[in-house]
């Protein structure tokens, strides 16, 4: 069973709620990511997972998806993954990118501004 899912839900609700949806640790899908899919109609003990459901809709709404945070310091040549290359340090200031699927917001030095933009 995934880590998240006990985290989110407990052991045993996250075992069951694992088992229901075909989660694994490698993943339901190529590059070991789960999608949550119910492939059969369930019986009424598989379905008593489903009053979890509230948890894993708010344990998905504080999440911020396919993000990176890229920091970057004119003391670093070469930044550390290829999404970094076209965002510039800032005078040897340490700045940071807030990147959702590979769109990136403006950078921040701000601290609290840092924060906000991660929700």
């Amino acid at each position: 069973m995934p880590s998240g899912l006990a985290a989110v839900l407990g052991p045993d609700d996250g075992a069951r709620t694992a088992q229901l949806f075909g989660v694994t640790e490698q993943g339901n899908l190529e590059g070991g990511k789960n999608v949550l899919a119910v492939a059969h109609v369930p019986t009424a003990e598989e379905r008593e997972p489903l009053r979890v459901r509230p948890q894993l809709y708010a344990a998905r709404a504080r999440r911020v998806p396919s993000s990176q945070v890229l920091l970057r310091h004119e003391e670093r040549a070469e930044p550390a993954t290829p999404l970094a290359r076209d965002r510039p340090a800032v005078s040897g200031v340490a700045i940071a990118y807030v990147c959702v699927r590979g769109a990136c917001q403006l950078p921040t030095q701000d601290p609290a501004q840092l924060a906000a933009l991660l929700g």
